[in-house]
């Protein structure tokens, strides 16, 4: 689903898997698309090199006790037990429903009212990373290994060139506004020859 995105995929999960299964679970696409990660950075099963790719697009949102699992790709949406890990994907008899027209923009809309009251985190040292000793992130270590239920895709071709911190215009305006609250233009004309003529810089609403 995620690697036929076009626009955005937003995903909702308190846990967070290693990149080397989340990659083959999301595929390629999601990289040149608005892409968002809510996740509650307490849960306590983060996986750092996940978490890290997806601040490569936009700081992650933290909201204390989230546990929904929602995977918004463009305007579908699939709501699922299903925690964003190697394990739910392979592992664990999981349930979900793929959404489309109103109902999937309800869980949107949803997703959106969480994404404002969650918090940023632009410096990923706030989050813990924790990582079992045996089994996969969101197996339980004390017991005895699940059995493998189901494979997942192949490993996805190299992300495109665009890929990355402006790889989508709504995290590249995100991040300029941010800039501008900070006062990166006042810093940036003071550089400015004061009796030249300096144009306005119109940011889109």
């Amino acid at each position: 689903m995620a690697d036929v995105a076009e626009r955005r995929l937003w995903v909702a999960s308190p846990y967070i898997g290693s990149w080397k299964a989340v990659s083959r679970i999301l595929g390629a696409a999601w990289q040149k698309v608005d892409a968002r990660l809510l996740t509650d950075k307490g849960s306590g099963i983060l996986a750092k090199d996940t978490i890290e790719e997806f601040a490569k697009h936009r700081p992650i949102h933290s909201l204390t006790g989230l546990h929904a699992k929602l995977y918004i790709v463009d305007d579908s949406v699939l709501i699922t037990s299903a925690n964003l890990t190697e394990c739910a994907f392979t592992r664990r008899h999981e349930a979900g429903i793929v959404l489309k027209g109103e109902q999937a923009q309800e869980l949107i809309d949803l997703y959106e009212r969480f994404w404002k009251l969650a918090k940023a985190v632009p410096n990923l040292d706030e989050i813990h990373f924790t990582k079992p000793k045996k089994g996969t992130v969101d197996q339980d270590s004390g017991g005895a290994p699940l059995p493998k239920l189901y494979e997942l895709p192949p490993p996805p071709a190299a992300a495109p060139k665009c890929a990355g911190a402006f790889a989508d215009y709504p995290s590249f305006l995100e991040e300029y506004r941010r800039a501008d609250s900070e006062g990166w233009r006042s810093a940036f004309r003071t550089d400015v020859d004061h009796d030249s003529e300096v144009m306005p810089i119109s940011v889109p609403s």
